[in-house]
């Protein structure tokens, strides 16, 4: 089955710009680009995968799938974040921690607290996104500061 045009290219773009936002270096994404020219292995897997993942997935017609939507991650995180008034000193801690051994693709705390959050999310794996936001949503029951804030916001 041939992909129309249009969605071939649209699907190519926002692959491209995914390998290039990502944290793949340089020399990686040139093995990438290698692979992709000389062999089907690659695309093929990625066809496989992405099959794998819409048959799990609740996808219905022309709805995009709601499995790990980055920008609704970045918004809810950023909406928490500013609720409960966390540094950023703070939210770099929260990403240390969820990232574990991880943390060769973590922010620069000269970003805005919106660049950080997208950045985070678009290299962190799916474990290390669901284990920010659990810490995010859950800092303040484990910081006395962070309680007192938002108790007294709640009364």
């Amino acid at each position: 089955m041939q992909t129309h045009p249009r969605i071939r290219e649209r699907a190519i773009r926002i692959l491209l710009s995914a390998l290039l936002d990502s944290s793949l270096t340089g020399p990686e994404l040139s093995q990438i680009a290698q692979e992709l020219s000389e062999s089907p292995d690659l695309s093929w897997t990625l066809g496989e995968l992405l099959r794998d993942v819409l048959s799990k997935l609740d996808v219905s017609g022309t709805r995009k799938p709601e499995s790990r939507k980055r920008d609704t991650l970045d918004a809810r995180a950023y909406s928490i974040i500013s609720q409960r008034r966390l540094s950023k000193e703070t939210v770099l801690g929260l990403m240390s921690t969820a990232a574990g051994k991880q943390q060769t693709h973590l922010p620069v705390a000269s970003q805005t607290m919106k660049e950080l959050l997208k950045q985070f999310f678009n290299t962190a794996s799916f474990n290390e996104a669901r284990k920010f936001m659990e810490l995010v949503e859950n800092s303040s029951k484990d910081d006395a500061y962070l309680r007192g804030i938002t108790q007294r916001r709640g009364s």
